[in-house]
Parts: structure tokens; C-alpha cells; sequence
């Protein structure tokens, strides 16, 4: 395991990347659809949570000073953006010339 706090901001955030966001990740094409606005709130939360034990920010600081030294916006800001992003990358292993997923196809515009 990697000692978060002994690293540089970048890897930092790539740990985050890495470790942490793939598990909202995960089905966000399903389930980004029907969001409540407190799940999103709790989602950002364990962002800022995690930038301010790497800052060592006090718990009671503002989530906008966290947003400002780790150089990121809300995690849902990013999810929500485009859910479908990872399924552009899906490698079926097999040709299927002329088709695409529909989800894919249909993505919402930016």
C-alpha cells in the first residue's frame, strides 16, 4: 500500500483516479440516469474527505479551499459530464463491423 501522504499531488490524484473513483465508475452509464442529490453530495464528499486528509486541512475547512489546493472539481461534476465514457473503450475481442453499442452511439452532448 501506498503511503498516501509521502507522495506529490499529481500521483496523489492519480491514486484517487486509480483506487477510489473506479467504484462510482462502475455501471454509471445505468445508474448515473436516476441520481439523488443527496448521493451525488455524499459521493463529493469522500473526494474532499480524501484531499483534505492528503492536505491535512482541518475536517471543519471549506470544501472550495480543498477544491483549490488539489487543483480538482467535485467528483460528480466529472461523472456526470459524460457517464458513458467508459464504455467507448469496450474491447469485444471480436469484430463487429458496422455496429456500435447503442449507449455509445446515443451519449448525451456536453
Amino acid at each position: 500500500m501506498t503511503p498516501v501522504l509521502d507522495v506529490n499531488a499529481q500521483l496523489a490524484e492519480e491514486l484517487f483516479n486509480v483506487y477510489i473513483q473506479p467504484v462510482y465508475d462502475y455501471c454509471a452509464a445505468i445508474w448515473t440516469s436516476s441520481v439523488s442529490s443527496k448521493a451525488k453530495e455524499n459521493m463529493n464528499i469522500v473526494q474532499v474527505k480524501y484531499w483534505k486528509r492528503y492536505f491535512q486541512v482541518p475536517k471543519w475547512a471549506s470544501k472550495d479551499v480543498t477544491y483549490l489546493l488539489s487543483g480538482t472539481t467535485p467528483l460528480t461534476e466529472r461523472m456526470f459530464k459524460n457517464p458513458t465514457k467508459q464504455l467507448q473503450s469496450i474491447n469485444l475481442s471480436i469484430n463487429l463491423n458496422g455496429y456500435q453499442l447503442n449507449l455509445v452511439r446515443n451519449k448525451p452532448a456536453p
